[in-house]
């Protein structure tokens, strides 16, 4: 899009607008409580920063409705609303990545630390089998 080209939104764009981020809203409360069910506090983190960039967005579409409610077709800068809605995405996109990246590092540590602990029980017990069989070698070399 042009800089010195607006698109207008009406009235009707912007109930439509309004309507699609309350059924993406509605969407993210359901979610939520999935992960609060299942105990995903990574999930839920994500899901209650997106839900504060739907409430965002939601609220500058009602306060610019609000600001031309008195005209039946007012119509709105879209350009400003679009800015907005990206940067709540960008930001969103931001989040996602550091969640992402601290997973994978507490993911990667973990299995570090699994992999540690399954060597060093490997070792015990194939230590502890060795002296057993050499006991029962000696015991059978004894009575034989």
């Amino acid at each position: 899009m042009n800089s010195d080209q607006t698109t207008n939104l009406t009235m009707d764009d912007m109930q439509i607008i309004y309507h699609y981020l309350q059924q993406q809203y509605e969407d993210v409360v359901s979610r939520t409580n999935d992960a609060v069910q299942r105990n995903d506090y990574v999930q839920l983190l994500h899901l209650i920063e997106e839900r504060q960039h739907l409430e965002n967005a939601m609220n500058e579409i009602k306060s610019l409705a609000h600001a031309d409610s008195s005209c039946n077709e007012a119509e709105i800068d879209a350009d400003k609303i679009i800015e907005k809605m990206t940067n709540n995405v960008e930001a969103a996109n931001q989040f996602l990545r550091r969640l992402l990246i601290s997973s994978v590092d507490k993911t990667s540590k973990t299995i570090t630390k699994g992999n540690q602990f399954s060597l060093k029980t490997t070792k015990t017990l194939m230590h502890k089998t060795a002296n057993g069989l050499t006991k029962l070698a000696d015991l059978i070399h004894q009575k034989c």
